[in-house]
């Protein structure tokens, strides 16, 4: 804002991904509107690893690019920065198909710079750590060598991106909950503070791919933009309101995979609310005692279930799941004849009113639901919930089985209420 920078007017970054656009953006402006601002980087614009449209932009503010230099040594003139010697570099085809390799030749060239920005990856130091700890080796959970002790980012990932970095914060903080012995915990609005016509957002879930502003979101504002302002044009009151309007709050209702199968494979099966009990089972000598480890609930409106016999596994659900998730292999897999099942290596069939068989890789289990109860057996243990509740009465853990999840019999258990008496599981029986 008008405040000397200290940059001069002639700038040089060296590197070529996101941080360097930005950092060469950024020096754009502070240079005044004569300044001048190089990046330099040893391979081709093509081998750079920034963002197409982070390079585009800093083109068309007037960075300029000096492709093929690596930079070797800084010049200075009276104790100032004057400049950065460079060595002209020859790109050679990786045989495998990967990024060219930039071998020197016997060219240098001087660009003159009143500034030089580094901005290439370089190794985190941690020597404030003890030598002892293992920052690497645990990908995933942010965990060290030390119990006490959490990494992440490019000290866990080497250089790498802000989002894994932001990611590794949050699973950072889930690990050191863990640690402690406390549970994450996230609060939603309540449903009934956002939508009641649960119905309404069905009908209007494919509003979500149509953007009702389109290209125009992406339109530079004019001038070149060489200063603080966004560069891309924001939206007008009016488009920011029509753009939120296409929000279906799909943690409430989504079926997007619903609405795109064209076998109708996928389909959404009205849900009251139910109990999810998370429990284990431990063997203690000769009896087995039942753990309570949370007391959950179901509480979204729609739950989805796959026809594995009309589906052809085509990925049409995964393109459109605007949660990254595959339908056809995540959801429950309902077969409805036996054929079907019994050629399956997962899934379940409603073999009769109050029976469900399953599989999992291979390896059966049976749900059956009377007097009241639910009984569950598979390889590891039988187990006897209760109806309502789906709390264990009693289990049984079979030979070579010290401990085990009930996790399944109650996952079986809510998938049998959701399918019992339902069109067209009912009529499939005794196929």
């Amino acid at each position: 804002r008008g405040l000397p920078t200290g940059l001069g007017s002639r700038v040089a970054v060296i590197g070529g991904g996101n941080a360097a656009m930005d950092c060469a953006r950024a020096a754009k402006r502070l240079a005044g509107p004569h300044g001048e601002v190089t990046l330099v980087y040893r391979r081709s614009r093509r081998e750079m690893p920034a963002d197409r449209e982070e390079i585009e932009a800093a083109l068309q503010e007037g960075v300029r690019l000096a492709e093929c230099l690596a930079p070797e040594e800084a010049l200075a003139r009276d104790g100032h920065v004057c400049g950065l010697r460079c060595r002209r570099m020859k790109l050679i085809p990786d045989p495998n198909g990967g990024r060219a390799r930039p071998m020197p030749t016997d060219e240098e060239t001087v660009i003159n710079a009143d500034t030089l920005i580094v901005s290439v990856g370089q190794r985190v130091r941690a020597d404030f750590l003890p030598e002892d700890i293992v920052l690497k080796g645990k990908a995933g959970t942010c965990k060290t060598s030390s119990e006490r002790i959490f990494a992440g980012g490019d000290a866990l990932r080497g250089p790498s991106t802000l989002i894994d970095a932001v990611a590794d914060g949050r699973r950072g903080a889930e690990a050191i909950l863990e640690a402690l012995g406390l549970a994450s915990r996230v609060s939603d609005a309540p449903a009934d503070d956002r939508r009641s016509d649960i119905e309404g957002l069905a009908l209007r879930r494919a509003r979500r791919f149509a953007p009702t502003t389109g290209a125009r979101l992406w339109e530079r504002v004019p001038g070149g933009c060489l200063n603080f302002e966004p560069c891309l044009r924001p939206l007008t009151p009016e488009e920011a309101m029509e753009e939120a309007r296409r929000c279906l709050q799909c943690d409430l209702i989504c079926n997007s995979c619903v609405t795109v199968c064209p076998n109708r494979a996928n389909v959404a099966l009205p849900a009251p609310a139910l109990p999810c009990p998370v429990q284990r089972a431990v063997r203690h000598g000769e009896t087995v005692r039942v753990e309570t480890l949370a007391s959950g609930r179901l509480t979204q409106r729609y739950q989805i279930v796959n026809i594995a016999d009309a589906c052809n596994e085509c990925g049409n659900c995964a393109t459109f799941c605007p949660s990254a998730g595959a339908p056809y292999r995540d959801k429950p897999r309902v077969h409805l004849s036996e054929a079907s099942f019994e050629q399956a290596l997962d899934g379940y069939r409603l073999a009769a009113p109050d029976r469900l068989d399953g599989k999992r890789a291979g390896r059966r289990f049976t749900l059956r639901a009377e007097a009241g109860n639910v009984f569950f057996e598979n390889e590891a243990f039988a187990a006897l919930l209760d109806g309502e509740t789906l709390l264990a009465r009693d289990v049984r853990l079979k030979e070579g089985t010290r401990e085990a999840s009930l996790s399944p019999a109650v996952e079986t258990a809510l998938l049998h209420r959701l399918l019992a008496g339902r069109h067209p599981f009912a009529e499939t029986q005794g196929d």
